[in-house]
């Protein structure tokens, strides 16, 4: 082990619990920027002790914070270079997977925190679930997968494994790729991205994926409604689903919340009955027959982010 002395890290308290430094210094460096108002509910049901344990792991060197312009800005977090190396020893990541950004320079903060806010909620609500998230890529790394010709570079990919129907041994792979609203972007874009999504089903692949759909999140029921209508025209309405982003936060991002496109763009007051398994299993997908196997971080740790 680099860095250790007689096996163990030094920079590390023994009074703290190790299982949960291990996990918020792998969710820190999954998601990179870390805001506790938006991802300290994962562990701790305190607000107060959402802001001091980070506190607690800069003073240990496993955290560092981005300069703030004034006092009254939120202290934005990031995983420290010698953390990183104590992760990938520690529980074996993929080097790749984890991150440092440089800077705060030239982020959109709302985009960024909107997006980690939804993977979170992901995180929680697979907690206790029979439904299990596989993989989480964000954007960054969706951009060195693309290839050529691709039409779209989604904000995310997130693949859910469920139980299979009806028995059956095995569980089903569940593909999602999300896009946010900011309701900044003109619908005529917005029908270009839904055109570029439907260009590739013909080849049934997109990054990798097959049977995958579309979620996107809007900022207002209004604003869905718009986007559902665009969606539709631009002949993606089957495959395309909206949903109020705040609405899937906080641990709720399996609940019922979801409208098919096509659905509430025939009726703007539709009440939205779909979630994002069973969305999913209504397209054609044949339920593996080969027992899921947990991937290499769930065997070391409960609740990290995949």
């Amino acid at each position: 082990m680099t860095g250790t002395v007689n096996g163990t890290w030094p920079f590390l308290d023994p009074r703290m619990d190790r299982e949960r430094v291990v996990r918020i210094c792998y969710m820190v460096a999954r998601l990179g920027y870390f805001w506790c108002a938006d991802c300290g509910f994962i562990f701790f049901k305190r607000k107060n002790t959402a802001r001091q344990y980070p506190a607690r792991l800069v003073k240990r060197g496993l955290l560092e914070t981005f300069p703030r312009r004034s006092l009254a800005d939120s202290h934005v977090y990031r995983v420290s270079e010698r953390a990183l190396e104590w992760l990938v020893d520690e529980i074996g990541c993929d080097p790749s997977d984890v991150w440092r950004p440089a800077s705060l320079r030239r982020l959109n903060v709302p985009a960024a925190r909107a997006m980690n806010r939804f993977w979170c909620s992901l995180v929680a609500a697979c907690e206790g679930s029979p439904i299990r998230l596989h993989r989480f890529v964000p954007e960054r790394q969706l951009r060195r997968f693309k290839a050529p010709g691709c039409p779209v570079v989604p904000d995310a990919l997130f693949v859910l494994e469920a139980p299979a129907d009806g028995g059956a041994e095995g569980a089903s792979r569940l593909p999602w790729f999300v896009e946010q609203d900011n309701s900044t972007e003109r619908l005529k874009v917005w029908a270009e991205k839904i055109r570029g999504y439907r260009s590739n089903l013909p080849s049934g692949r997109l990054y990798g994926r097959r049977d995958w759909l579309l979620l996107v999140l809007a900022p207002t029921r209004k604003r869905a409604a718009n986007i559902s209508r665009t969606a539709v025209a631009a002949g993606g309405g089957d495959f395309t689903y909206v949903a109020i982003a705040a609405v899937l936060e906080g641990g709720h991002a399996l609940d019922a919340v979801l409208w098919r496109a096509s659905t509430l763009a025939a009726d703007a007051n539709a009440v939205p009955t779909d979630t994002l398994v069973s969305a999913a299993r209504s397209t054609s997908r044949p339920a593996s027959t080969t027992p899921v196997r947990p991937d290499g971080l769930s065997q070391h740790l409960s609740g990290g982010i995949p």
